[in-house]
C-alpha cells in the first residue's frame, strides 16, 4: 500500500505513511517559515515549589528568581542578595553609608639627659647622648600597610616656657633610623636614613598651662607606609633654648587605616 499525501493547510501537508501492515502512520511535514505545533505548560499546583523557575549560568550553578519585596538588611544578619542591595541603597540615600576604618594611638615618654646643655636650633631631643634618641610608636597600624596620621600632641612636664623655646618637629621613619642620633645631636638625614625617612610633622609651639607645657596639631592627614606595625621618630627643636635637667617630654600620635 502506498503513502497517502494530503494538503491540510497553506505550506503544510499531511502524509499517511504506509507501515507495511495494512495501516498508515500520520506524518505532518511543515513548510519553510514559522509554524505553531503545540504548547508547553508549567505545573503550578504547589506554589513556591513547582511554579519556580531556575536560570542556569554558564558554570552550571542556578540563580533562583524570587521575591523582590524583602525588607532591607543593613547589618550582618542573614538575608537575600535583594535585601542586601536594598539595604545599601537605603543607607546611600540617607547618607549613612560609610566605610569603616580602624583607629590607632600611641604615646611615648622620654626623660631627657640629666643636664642643662644648650639646645641649638635643629637639635635632637633624647634620653641619652651616647645612644639613639629615636622614639618608637608601637602598633600604629596594620603591618606593612598605609596609614593616615590624623593628630599629634606634645606635652612637656615643666611649669614655665624656657627662654628661647619655640616650635618642635617630629621626623618620621618606618624603621629605627640607622643614623642613631643622640640627645643634642644636630638633626640630619644621612644617606643611610633616606630609604626609611617618611617626612615630618610640625608639632607647633607649646603653651604654658600652669604646671605643664602643651601643644597639639589636629587634621594633619599625613599618609605614610609602615614597614611593620610601628612608627619611629626623632623629636627636634626649632629654637635655641636651655632645657631643665631630666625634663619629661611626651609625644602622642593618632592614626587611622582602612
Amino acid at each position: 500500500m502506498a503513502d497517502v499525501l494530503i494538503e491540510v493547510a497553506r505550506d503544510a501537508k499531511k502524509r499517511l505513511a504506509d507501515m507495511s501492515d495494512s495501516s498508515h502512520a500520520e506524518v505532518v511535514k511543515l513548510g519553510v517559515g514559522a509554524a505553531v505545533i503545540g504548547k508547553v505548560s508549567i505545573d503550578q499546583t504547589t506554589p513556591g515549589t513547582t511554579d519556580s523557575v531556575t536560570v542556569a549560568t554558564a558554570q552550571g550553578a542556578g540563580a533562583a528568581i524570587g521575591a523582590t519585596t524583602g525588607a532591607a538588611v543593613i547589618t550582618d544578619a542573614n538575608g537575600t542578595i535583594q535585601q542586601y542591595l536594598r539595604g545599601l541603597i537605603k543607607q546611600w540615600i540617607a547618607s549613612t553609608l560609610t566605610l569603616a576604618s580602624q583607629a590607632y594611638a600611641a604615646a611615648v615618654s622620654l626623660t631627657r639627659t640629666a643636664d642643662t646643655a644648650l639646645y641649638a636650633a635643629n637639635d635632637v631631643i633624647g634620653a641619652a647622648t651616647g645612644s639613639t634618641a629615636a622614639l618608637t610608636f608601637a602598633s600604629m597600624g596594620p603591618s606593612a600597610k598605609e596609614i593616615t596620621i590624623t593628630s599629634a600632641a606634645l606635652e612637656i612636664d615643666v611649669a614655665a616656657v624656657p627662654s628661647g623655646m619655640t616650635s618642635f618637629r617630629l621626623h618620621l621613619y618606618n624603621v629605627t633610623p640607622p643614623s642613631a642620633l643622640g640627645d643634642n645631636a644636630a638633626f640630619d638625614i644621612p644617606s643611610g636614613d633616606r630609604a626609611s625617612y617618611l617626612g615630618f610633622i610640625e608639632l607647633g609651639t607649646p603653651v604654658d598651662l600652669g604646671s605643664t607645657l602643651y601643644v597639639e596639631s589636629s587634621g594633619i592627614n599625613k599618609q605614610v607606609t609602615l614597614s611593620g606595625t610601628s612608627l619611629f621618630a626623632y623629636l627636634v627643636t626649632s629654637g635655641t633654648y636651655t632645657p631643665g635637667s631630666a625634663d619629661v617630654h611626651k609625644v602622642t600620635l593618632h592614626s587611622v587605616a582602612p
